[in-house]
């Protein structure tokens, strides 16, 4: 009884995760807001400047599918990083099945407007965030 228990209790602390990014190099005065912790549910969720709506405007009228893969469709999950200055870093695909689809998810996060930040706890925070881009 007492090994099933110690055992549920080193899953249980084995599940948790913490996300820092590392400082293999110094950070210097550019750097700074891009060091910390990333947060994937703060209290306050970053946010596309004008909301979802302007963000499906902005994947419809920047979205540019390569000529070469108009017979692909599926949709690729992006992940990447809103700092506290709500720039976009650490552009990364979570899962997508086509490369030439993938790079274009990429692109177009990329260029991607500073969003509004994250908050936790009344303070900007760094947070993870992954995007689902469709392609018919």
């Amino acid at each position: 009884m007492n090994k099933g228990i110690l055992l549920m209790v080193l899953m249980a602390f084995s599940s948790l995760s913490f996300s820092f990014e590392t400082m293999d190099n110094p950070p210097d005065s550019t750097q700074s807001t891009k060091k910390g912790m990333i947060y994937d549910y703060p209290e306050i969720m970053p946010q596309f400047p004008g909301g979802p709506d302007a963000m499906d405007l902005f994947i419809k009228q920047n979205l540019k599918k390569p000529a070469d893969a108009k017979d692909l469709s599926g949709k690729v999950y992006v992940q990447f990083v809103v700092e506290k200055d709500g720039s976009i870093s650490d552009v990364s695909i979570r899962m997508g099945k086509y490369e030439k689809l993938n790079k274009e998810a990429i692109r177009l996060v990329k260029m991607m407007p500073d969003w509004r930040p994250g908050v936790n706890k009344g303070k900007k925070v760094r947070v993870r965030y992954i995007l689902p881009i469709t392609f018919h």
